[in-house]
């Protein structure tokens, strides 16, 4: 009691109220006494007069409420709340919580009596207050004063008590507690057996499913469909428990208590699912909360503190929104749930009366409701201080982010009745509104809206085919633009609605218009993400010349719709529009191509193989189709799209090998001996297609094979083959990480658009491919691992090629486009140096990278993204220091750097540094640029230059001569 809130106040005033009463009955009874000896006036009060009425009562009052003081002493029999059982949340209400609410609505019953017997006394006797004359009688009525206000504080600390006790428990809504008597359950003993049997399954059901228990929300439903005694009963009795209830009089409604409501409530998926499979109706309202005639209830209310006293009823749907349940949403959904139904309020509380998208709170919840087709334009009432859209709503409770997501769907502030029963297919209130001399093209009530649409507009947004047939019917302007200069095509493309698209073209609608940002209804279409093939197949069906061509080809933007769905990483829209036959090759104004603006490998290769695309062509031996498939398998799962011939193939491969990047080949004992296979090399040999090999089961290479294959193209897969049945798993992974590095680098240089030819001379003048030799790898062990010392790696070639390759065809005209020209390694050494360099690099017109662990979050992730940058940069800086020679990182960068034929240009930050490794013995002592003090940062600032420039302009101009040179000595 000493450290409470509250409990010692409600001791205190509940004994002096006690002492008060005990000492006003006291006085009552020497009355006689107190008026002879302590009052000089013979005029006193007699027992008979009405002020000593009144006080007795007050007093016996003031002496019982000392109970209310007992829970705040402390004492065990007088606590209010307790948890059902020690493991349980669940609050249990006492006895004598009953008998403290019990005693409050005596004192107010008692104070509505007083008042109406105390005016009505006045009346009586015209308000004339006979006994205030005398002194005994003023002392009367300052005591009922005194206990009357005692008894009032009294009665404010003891409720603060016990709201501190609740709260304490967690649990703050009396409705959760149990052991509260209700009078519902007093009128449920009068029903019959069957109403009975029917309550008692409600509440069972009910509270199985607040305690999120679907077996036993299962059995309960299984229970009650045996009690049934026909199909009938058994496919309707959830309709006969759970149907809306009505609101009578507009004022009050009853309560189902819908387990549906509260499993979404909850998010219990497994419950909702339960329900709707035994037949339950997603678009049964039900009123949540609500008033229990209880004794708690009524002190709840008497307090001014009961807010669920409203009689709104709200679907499940609205349950689930307003709580951001996704997954009940999305089964919801899926059940046939109307995504628009309303509330249903009483004559008070009309401002409820929304669909669920009013509720919607979070911007995952606001997408998903418009993904299923919900009326954003949907006014819930007219002439009422509803007459609003979701949007107006939003903006009223500033929500930025979910005003922008209406806004990108269509949404538009509330503009006049046809517009909003145009958005709502009503076509009768259209026709009517029509009928009665409405323009069709009506912006706005006396106002032009903000966003200047009209209700064809508002129908295309919605979808509402046969609302928009009506309006071209009766005039309505076709190519009308918006604020953003959008046509009602644009919306409807831009929605999918194909119906509408089909109406609206077939009205002759500018399928080419541009908007305001030059988008295309396609291309705004393809930028949103939901266009699918039917609204794509209505643009084509309406195409005077080649469709796919005319349709879907670039537009007055400088791009092509599927390079619109591939930028933002649209997979659905995507795959529509090269199932309609987009061009995943076609190029935009910056000669970038669809395919490469894929911003997912994953969906580049889904987008590869829906158009037919490949990327290797597998050459393999009929008795080896299980191989190949696992290969091939294994290729694909890293995103690499694979063209496996079937067995019984006969068709012409040349047109699938021209296209391809590179061809791989299952070396097996009798391939040299299969024609097709044969023919397969011998065709890609001619088109310079890249070939290459595994070696699967082939001990030597025939004379033929030595023809189109070099042994250090080939990659053995015969150490991890132990068995028929068995393989060797790390020798696999190893032998195929080095297959995918290969095959990622062909991919890559055939993607640069540089043909088979240019890719041709790239590996000719590397010497082709650098992957371990055929021989070599055969009789190595399986534990051997590559080295991080720095040195020249071969597990990596294609690579290499590929590098070459790139300076060749892109040193001119693709050098003012290159991410990362220069990359700085310096094993997190001498920051200011770096910094400096970095600086002076970028003044020179150089774009610089340097390699750092600031925006990583692990060293894992750093060394990623340092690889990432090497294989995009053209230069490769190291800083030589007697630190920075000493650390891994720059031992591993160096090592890469060489591997993927980068140019290393080596930075020494002293003028003698010990080399006990041999590290340095890699570089020339002409190359070395020395930056020591004693030389000075400017002089070898120059010197630097000089090498940048030969090593950009001179360098790369010898190195491709040399090259071609080799090439015509081949030839």
């Amino acid at each position: 009691m000493r450290n409470s809130y509250h409990a010692g106040k409600l001791a205190l005033v509940s004994t002096l109220s006690c002492a008060l009463g005990i000492a006003a009955l006291a006085a009552l009874l020497s009355q006689s006494y107190i008026i002879n000896h302590w009052i000089p006036e013979k005029t006193g009060a007699t027992v008979s007069e009405t002020c000593n009425v009144i006080l007795p009562v007050l007093s016996s009052i003031s002496v019982l409420n000392l109970t209310l003081g007992f829970p705040g002493m402390g004492l065990h029999f007088a606590t209010l709340y307790s948890y059902l059982h020690p493991t349980s949340k669940v609050v249990l209400r006492s006895k004598y919580l009953y008998w403290c609410e019990s005693l409050f609505l005596l004192h107010v019953l008692g104070a509505i009596g007083f008042a109406v017997l105390l005016l009505y006394w006045g009346i009586q006797n015209r308000f004339q207050i006979t006994c205030m004359t005398s002194t005994w009688g003023m002392a009367v009525w300052f005591g009922n004063g005194i206990l009357m206000l005692v008894t009032l504080v009294q009665w404010v600390i003891f409720d603060r008590f016990r709201t501190h006790q609740k709260l304490q428990l967690g649990s703050p809504n009396e409705l959760e507690h149990v052991g509260n008597w209700k009078f519902r359950r007093w009128l449920a003993s009068l029903m019959g057996a069957k109403a009975k049997k029917n309550n008692e399954l409600r509440a069972e059901l009910y509270a199985a499913a607040k305690r999120g228990n679907p077996n036993e929300v299962h059995s309960l439903l299984e229970q009650a469909r045996r009690s049934c005694a026909t199909d009938m009963e058994r496919n309707t009795f959830l309709w006969k428990l759970y149907a809306t209830p009505r609101i009578v009089l507009g004022l009050f409604s009853t309560r189902t208590k819908n387990p549906l409501h509260v499993a979404c409530e909850k998010g219990n998926v497994e419950i909702v699912r339960i329900l709707l499979d035994a037949g339950m109706q997603p678009d049964f309202l039900d009123k949540l909360g609500g008033v229990d005639m209880g004794i708690g209830s009524i002190y709840q209310w008497l307090w001014g503190r009961h807010n669920k006293s409203k009689s709104v009823l709200v679907s499940a749907l609205h349950v689930a929104v307003s709580h951001g349940n996704m997954a009940c949403i999305e089964i919801l959904h899926a059940s046939g749930a109307n995504m628009d139904i309303l509330a249903k309020a009483d004559i008070w509380s009309s401002e409820l009366a929304v669909p669920p998208l009013f509720h919607a709170d979070s911007r995952d919840c606001m997408e998903a409701l418009l993904r299923y087709g919900a009326n954003h334009l949907m006014v819930p009432s007219f002439g009422s201080a509803m007459s609003i859209t979701v949007l107006q709503h939003n903006l009223f409770l500033d929500r930025g982010a979910l005003v922008s997501l209406l806004e990108e769907y269509g949404c538009d502030a509330a503009l006049t009745p046809l517009h909003a029963v145009a958005a709502a297919g009503d076509v009768a209130s259209v026709q009517y509104y029509l009928k009665r001399g409405v323009s069709p093209d009506a912006l706005g009530e006396y106002h032009v809206g903000f966003h200047h649409r009209t209700p064809l507009h508002w129908a295309a947004i919605m979808g509402r085919t046969r609302v928009v047939q009506c309006l071209l019917e009766h005039g309505a302007a076709i190519d009308v633009k918006d604020r953003n200069g959008r046509t009602p095509l644009h919306w409807a493309t831009r929605n999918n609605h194909a119906g509408v698209v089909d109406a609206l073209l077939s009205a002759s609608a500018d399928p080419h218009a541009p908007d305001m940002a030059y988008l295309t209804p396609l291309c705004l279409a393809a930028q949103a993400g939901l266009l699918r093939r039917d609204t794509i197949a209505a643009f084509l069906a309406y195409s005077a010349t080649d469709a796919a061509a005319d349709v879907l080809s670039k537009t007055e933007c400088g791009e092509t719709p599927l390079h619109y769905a591939l930028m933002r990483g649209h997979q659905e829209t995507a795959l529509a529009l090269v199932a309609s036959g987009a061009d995943i090759y076609a190029l935009n104004s910056d000669r970038r191509r669809a395919i490469d603006c894929c911003s997912s490998a994953q969906l580049q290769y889904e987008v590869k193989k829906a158009s037919g695309s490949v990327d290797v062509y597998l050459s393999y031996e009929t008795p080896y189709l299980p191989f190949a498939e696992k290969i091939r398998d294994a290729i694909e799962m890293h995103c690499i799209s694979v063209h496996l011939r079937a067995t019984d193939d006969t068709s012409d491969f040349t047109k699938i090998m021209d296209t391809v990047s590179v061809v791989m080949c299952l070396l097996s004992k009798g391939y040299n001996q299969s024609n097709r296979c044969m023919q397969e090399l011998a065709f890609a040999k001619q088109l310079d297609v890249p070939v290459v090999a595994v070696n699967c089961d082939c001990p030597t290479l025939s004379e033929e094979l030595q023809v189109y294959l070099y042994t250090r193209q080939i990659i053995p897969f015969q150490p991890c083959i132990l068995d028929a049945e068995c393989h060797d798993g790390y020798v696999h992974f190893d032998r195929l990480r080095s297959l995918l590095d290969g095959l990622r680098d062909e991919v890559e240089l055939h993607r640069l658009g540089g043909g088979h030819q240019q890719q041709h001379k790239a590996r000719d003048m590397q010497g082709l491919f650098r992957l371990t030799s055929f021989t070599e790898l055969g009789t190595a062990s399986p534990a051997t691992k590559p080295s991080s010392k720095l040195r020249l790696s071969n597990s990596s070639v294609l690579s290499k090629a590929s590098s070459v390759h790139y300076t060749l065809t892109s040193s001119n005209s693709s050098r003012k486009n290159v991410g990362h020209t220069i990359f700085i390694s310096h094993g997190d050494c001498h920051d200011a140096f770096v910094t400096t360099l970095k600086t002076r690099l970028r003044d020179m017109g150089a774009s610089v990278l340097v390699d750092s662990g600031t925006k990583v979050s692990n060293m894992k992730e750093r060394i990623v993204a340092a690889k990432d940058a090497i294989l995009q940069c053209q230069l490769f800086l190291v800083v030589l220091s007697v630190e920075s020679v000493k650390t891994q990182l720059v031992s591993d960068q160096l090592a890469f750097a060489e591997d993927k034929g980068k140019r290393i240009v080596p930075i020494c930050y002293h003028d003698t540094i010990q080399d006990p490794d041999g590290k340095l013995q890699l570089f020339e002592k002409d190359r070395v640029l020395v930056f020591d003090d004693d030389l000075g940062f400017e002089h070898g600032m120059d010197n630097l230059h000089e090498i940048l420039t030969d090593v950009l302009e001179t360098e790369e101009s010898d190195e491709a001569d040399e090259a071609m040179d080799r090439v015509d000595q081949d030839v």
